[in-house]
């Protein structure tokens, strides 16, 4: 039997195996070994030790949520006041800015 499938029968049984060296502790109630079993973890015994004390690989890191579309519109209007405005506002600013580029004032009577 294969060292992963008698672990796997052994949990089944409420048993774990705790490698010590090359030594071998059982825990768990005491009656759930058979002689049957216990041949075939003396015969596997090599492999055992190796398979429970290999380092385990690293777990995956989550990958983080992606933003939703009401969540990536709230960030833009704090990062850029301008997308805030109602289109009349962004209207005017936008006519102010222009006359500024021109050299005029915005708040004289010709803008108005």
């Amino acid at each position: 039997m294969q060292p992963q499938k008698i672990l796997t029968e052994l949990k089944k049984r409420g048993l774990f195996l705790q490698a010590d060296g090359k030594k071998l502790h059982f825990i768990g109630p005491s009656g759930s070994l058979d002689a049957e079993i216990l041949a075939e973890i003396r015969a596997a015994k090599p492999a055992i030790i190796s398979l429970l004390t290999a380092p385990s690989p690293p777990a995956p890191s989550p990958s983080p949520p992606s933003p939703s579309a009401a969540a990536i519109e709230a960030a833009r209007a704090r990062i850029n006041p301008a997308l805030r405005l109602t289109p009349d506002e962004r209207d005017e600013l936008a006519l102010a800015l222009a006359c500024l580029d021109c050299g005029i004032d915005p708040e004289s009577e010709v803008t108005r």
